[in-house]
């Protein structure tokens, strides 16, 4: 099969499938399915305040929309959070820190 549909481009065989009746699609690049027109359909590519784009949920209840957060954690805010429940003590923490092999946030 794949010297078959090597033989022509992916647009003719999706043309050709669509033809048969055989309900098909192309499996795409992360950037390719960003650019598809179908993302923009589904509202799935979002801008926050700074102008940031955020992948959305594709979960469309009408009675209970998906409420993304598009806040950005700030580099480092939750490293002693999670080095803690890690098991690392706050003198680990800090001498890691003032190694720099952490972030302060």
């Amino acid at each position: 099969m794949s010297e078959t549909f090597r033989t022509n481009s992916q647009a003719y065989w999706l043309a050709w499938l669509q033809e048969q009746g055989v309900s098909a699609a192309p499996v795409l690049s992360l950037g390719g399915a960003l650019d598809h027109p179908q993302t923009e359909a589904r509202q799935m590519l979002l801008v926050d305040a700074d102008g940031a784009e955020h992948i959305g949920t594709p979960l469309k209840f009408q009675e209970e929309p998906g409420i993304p957060n598009l806040r950005v954690p700030r580099l480092g805010k939750d490293n002693s959070a999670i080095l803690t429940a890690l098991g690392y003590r706050e003198q680990e923490i800090a001498a890691l820190r003032r190694a720099g092999i952490i972030h302060s946030g």
